[in-house]
């Protein structure tokens, strides 16, 4: 009323049932014929699901970054794809291990954000790529050879039907290789116990024996990784 004008801000407000709200207050003065100020009249917009609504966006966002600070970071390739093949994020590994071209476009677009991954990957990705997208299926795994190379693809459902993901990695790197071999060791010395016995059966051997010299192979790559 000293200062005619108009009021915009934002403030908390409690209710009668002691819980709080977010509010955007506005006011503003009411003149008559006269010009004089006889009165104010305000409303009061509640933005309490807004804000909560915000920080929601935020901390996805945050989370987002994280992500993508953690996919351009690890040495296998990964790439992130939407329902219409189009590619969502990827890292450098990905651009190298499809070639110059695809490496040379990865430093003009960062990410190869929105490029076509038809165009990027060997059909046989794109296939696998497809099949999980049309199919919902949690995961397909395979070894591929592509330009001389040994590489293992995983495809994964990041959100059924939508957004699918795929690691590639390069096989013939040697690391890679001793990990791969521990693994799969590993596996099929844990969860095929039936299959090693019936090896060890066609084999003339002991389950034991084999059993022992899986253990043997971890142990041994496990060793060279180590040295």
């Amino acid at each position: 009323m000293r200062n005619p004008g108009e009021q915009i801000y934002e403030t908390q407000m409690k209710r009668l049932d002691g819980s709080t709200l977010n509010v955007i207050l506005n006011k503003a003065v009411i003149r008559n014929n006269e010009n004089e100020v006889v009165g104010i009249v305000g409303s009061i917009n509640d933005i309490t699901e807004l804000k909560k609504t915000q920080k929601h966006l935020e901390k996805a966002q945050e989370s987002m970054e994280v992500s993508s600070y953690m996919l351009h970071k690890i040495s296998a390739g990964v790439v992130i794809i939407d329902n219409n093949f189009r590619v969502v994020d990827s890292n450098e590994s990905f651009a190298r291990l499809m070639g110059e071209e695809t490496e040379d476009l990865y430093k003009t677009i960062p990410g190869l954000k929105d490029a076509s991954v038809q165009v990027l990957v060997p059909e046989v990705i794109f296939k696998m790529l497809t099949s999980v997208m049309i199919s919902g299926e949690e995961t397909l795994e395979r070894d591929l050879k592509i330009q001389n190379r040994l590489i293992h693809v995983s495809v994964v459902t990041l959100y059924k039907n939508k957004i699918v993901g795929a690691v590639i990695r390069d096989m013939s790197a040697p690391k890679l290789v001793r990990d791969e071999i521990i693994s799969r060791a590993q596996r099929i010395n844990k969860q095929n116990i039936e299959m090693v016995q019936k090896i060890a059966f066609l084999l003339g051997e002991n389950a034991a024996e084999i059993e022992e010299l899986l253990n043997s192979i971890i142990e041994s790559y496990r060793y060279d990784d180590d040295e």
